[in-house]
């Protein structure tokens, strides 16, 4: 037999409350849920509207776990609380049986809502597990509810009037002004909710969501749950919390010497609770802590909090941090946490490392930069932790200077590329580990017991094999390449099992062709050629040059058997992903769906309707440099702009005049299912004038881009038509905070000249925005169009291929593939 317990939540908030008048509380709800107990014939419970156990009789029959841990927890769980919920115990005004659940050892129950005046105020909970209790003893005891939700009125108002004195406290606290600190600080001592001032520290505590799942009441009852399991861990007058929308915070009033031992243990138990408290509940993945360090009084916590929260969203954005993540040992992240979103770009600290960024296949290369810059570029080290030859360090570290135009030579580059790797990490760009879908990677450099993942290779589907465990190592077989050695073994199922860089496994399926083996890139590029489902013009080849970096040309402009021979082929690029790539063993053409030919039948119409003018859907993939959506103003407004861009601007060959709207744009490969909603976002835009007046600049680091304004007869209908774009393409944002429409005239570092000079040589000029272009550039070669769309009706036109890859700046014959209807 458990003792009885008197109104247990009052003692939760910690503050100091007239004795004889709780006394008078407690004894008149005791009294009541006694008589209940005794009219019933059976044991009652009565919990507040939040679940957590206010008052119940002698427990003299067997009782559930889950009775059992409410009266010893004063607290019902979050998966018990959702089960309830489903019920519908929340929404019922009268009484209510509640089936057993034996996945939560709980039995059947009879539920009476406790109302006054229609505002639900809690539960009166009977066990009935034989379901005996009769609907006239249920409705007997329902009239005797009056008296019970009065009591229960009365000491939810006195108990929400006691939190609500400390939670305003707490605000004060944590408020900005000094002023406000000091007087928050009193008010808890005057309270008693905190023993003394001194040393003291703060956490955070806050949920991880899973993908699609939001942050509900269950959510949020949990964490609380946590603070206050910590603080009665703690014992009285240690620690106040306060819950706020999305997280949770913990004060604590240090006590040890030993803060930091004190600290962590503390944390620890608040990660431990959280942990149990979601547990069960589908929206919830986990849970993190946030520590800021101790400060010597209460007046100073607000310092500790905001760290706390950093910390905590460091820990949200980076597993490998762990759940618990102390302010003191975040290194480097102590500053970039204190970055907002919008200021989180990897691209403003170093602008050539979103190429790698952009495409997942260059995951490898990254893993390789940021292990040798941590370990301050150290080839040794850096080798022997990947378990790289060094001959393939070498070439992924010359890679990674080739595709971000940088060099690891340069220390201020070192120290750009390593902030911008850490950004990325923090933005939750760059992932390591993460699968890129060309390697199927293990933690532990085993496969998984009982299977093994076949990639696809051609004319053999992906299958799933079964393999012995332990792998029966039948044969070793050592192959060492021009660039790297891989070791290879094959298990009793015929599947060639090949180890590299960094205890990673690459599985293939033994099809007798050369053991499995990635193929080569003779024969990918014969593939490519011959296949019918491939368009060759749509693909690069990267070739090593001897002393000179690397070179990209098309692949229908190499030449089998000519100057260049196979071993120089070191990457296959489509529409800008890579699909084969000699270091980092990746050969993913066939998994891939860049380079294909697009059906030319293939139904273009499209519906542009979603009946509200909302988006119909989204298109979530990242974007790369090599693609964009701009307007082309018409040709005869060219001669003046091409004129200035002759004398200032570099890339006169690679862009023809144009304003971009979204840039850069999803890959190529990715065009047709953005056609749709390219099409939906156009026809609810209508057709517009754009005056092109005004010569501006915006400054860079070491130079200065001019360009002309298209906004000079308003920015609006450029402002809306980048919005319903970007609705439907959420991730190209491109790298300035704020959409900027404008045509580039060139680079200088003497902006004032240059701007001057333009202005002279430019009139104002009117042109009709009635569509935009598709552009995309391939290997070297410039921004060609591949498709417009028409604004104010969606049609979208596929162009014709163009032999011509690099056309002269004076040549304008070009636009009648966008003009010629």
């Amino acid at each position: 037999m458990l003792p009885r317990v008197g109104n247990l939540m009052l003692t939760v908030s910690g503050q100091r409350v007239d004795v004889a008048r709780v006394e008078a509380m407690v004894s008149e709800l005791q009294a009541i849920v006694d008589s209940i107990a005794t009219r019933a014939g059976r044991a009652a419970l009565i919990e507040d509207r939040r679940q957590r156990v206010v008052v119940y009789s002698e427990q003299i029959e067997p009782m559930d776990e889950v009775r059992r841990r409410s009266i010893l927890r004063r607290q019902t769980t979050a998966e018990v609380i959702a089960f309830f919920r489903e019920v519908g115990v929340q929404q019922a005004t009268g009484a209510i049986r509640t089936p057993a659940c034996p996945r939560l050892d709980m039995l059947p129950r009879v539920c009476i809502p406790i109302r006054h005046g229609g505002l639900l105020l809690g539960f009166l909970w009977f066990l009935d597990p034989d379901e005996s209790m009769t609907d006239e003893e249920i409705a007997s005891v329902s009239t005797t509810t009056t008296d019970l939700a009065l009591a229960l009125y009365r000491e939810n108002l006195s108990g929400e009037i006691a939190s609500q004195h400390e939670t305003e406290a707490i605000r004060l606290l944590l408020a900005d002004e000094p002023d406000a600190r000091r007087h928050g600080a009193l008010a808890l001592l005057d309270a008693g909710s905190l023993a003394d001032d001194g040393p003291a520290v703060a956490m955070a505590a806050k949920l991880s969501m899973r993908p699609g799942g939001r942050l509900d009441d269950l959510a949020r009852i949990a964490v609380e749950q946590a603070l206050l399991e910590s603080r009665r861990w703690m014992g009285p007058r240690r620690a106040v919390h306060m819950s706020r929308y999305d997280h949770g915070v913990l004060l604590v009033r240090c006590k040890r010497r030993r803060t930091c031992v004190e600290v962590r243990d503390i944390a620890a138990h608040l990660n431990a609770a959280l942990q149990g408290a979601v547990r069960g509940l589908p929206s919830v993945s986990g849970a993190v802590v946030g520590v800021g360090q101790v400060r010597s009084g209460l007046a100073e916590l607000r310092k500790s909090y905001d760290e706390a929260a950093l910390a905590m969203r460091v820990a949200l954005q980076l597993p490998a941090v762990g759940p618990i993540a102390r302010w003191s040992k975040l290194g480097i992240y102590r500053v970039l946490s204190q970055l907002t979103s919008e200021d989180m770009s990897s691209a403003g600290v170093h602008p050539g490392l979103e190429r790698l960024l952009d495409n997942p296949l260059h995951l490898p290369l990254l893993e390789t930069l940021e292990t040798y810059l941590d370990l301050a570029c150290s080839a040794g080290a850096t080798a022997q932790q990947m378990n790289l030859h060094r001959t393939s360090l070498y070439y992924r570290l010359q890679r990674v200077e080739e595709l971000a135009d940088t060099s690891l030579k340069d220390g201020n580059e070192r120290l750009s590329l390593h902030l911008a790797l850490k950004v990325a990490r923090l933005a939750g760009r760059y992932q390591p580990g993460a699968d890129t879908g060309g390697v199927v990677e293990h933690a532990d450099g085993r496969a998984p017991p009982g299977r093994a993942d076949v990639q696809s290779l051609p004319g053999r589907p992906s299958t799933t094999a079964p393999i012995a465990d332990p792998v029966e190592t039948t044969r070793l077989d050592i192959r060492r390449h021009r660039h790297h050695a891989h070791l290879m073994r094959r298990d009793a199922g015929g599947t060639t099992v090949e180890h590299r860089a960094g205890g990673t496994l690459e599985e293939k399926g033994c099809d007798g062709r050369r053991g499995g083996v990635m193929r080569t890139s003779d024969e990918i590029y014969h593939r490519v050629r011959w296949d019918p489902r491939f368009d060759p013009a749509r693909f690069v080849l990267g070739i090593s040059r001897r002393g000179d970096g690397l070179a990209r040309i098309p692949l229908p402009s190499f030449v089998p058997g000519g100057d260049i021979p196979w071993h120089r082929v070191v990457f296959i690029e489509a529409d800008g992903e890579v699909v084969w790539d000699r270091a980092t063993g990746v050969d993913r053409i066939d998994a891939s769906g860049a380079g294909r030919v697009r059906d030319a039948q293939a139904d273009l119409s499209f519906d542009t309707s979603s009946g509200r003018g909302e988006p119909v859907g989204v298109l979530d993939v990242s974007p790369t440099a090599r693609t964009a959506v701009a307007w082309i103003p018409p040709a005869e407004l060219w001669p003046p702009i091409q004129d200035i861009r002759r004398d200032y601007d570099p890339q006169i060959h690679r862009w023809p005049p144009h304003v971009n709207v979204l840039f850069g744009f999803v890959p190529e490969s990715d065009f047709e299912r953005a056609a749709p909603l390219l099409a939906s976002a156009t026809a609810q835009t209508p057709v517009f004038t754009a005056r092109l007046d005004g010569v501006r600049t915006f400054r860079h680091r070491a130079y200065f881009t001019v360009w002309l304004d298209p906004t000079a007869a308003g920015g609006a209908p450029w402002a809306d038509l980048h919005r319903v774009l970007q609705q439907r393409f959420p991730r190209c944002r491109g790298p300035a905070k704020n959409f900027t429409p404008h045509l580039s005239l060139g680079r200088t570092r003497d902006p004032r000249r240059v701007t001057a000079d333009c202005a002279t040589r430019l009139d104002a000029m009117t042109a009709t925005v009635w569509e935009l272009v598709l552009l995309t550039r391939r290997g070297d070669g410039p921004m060609r169009p591949r498709a417009t769309v028409a604004l104010r009706t969606g049609e979208v036109r596929w162009l014709p291929a163009s032999d011509l890859e690099a056309p002269d700046p004076e040549d304008t014959a070009w636009l009648s593939e966008i003009t010629d209807r």
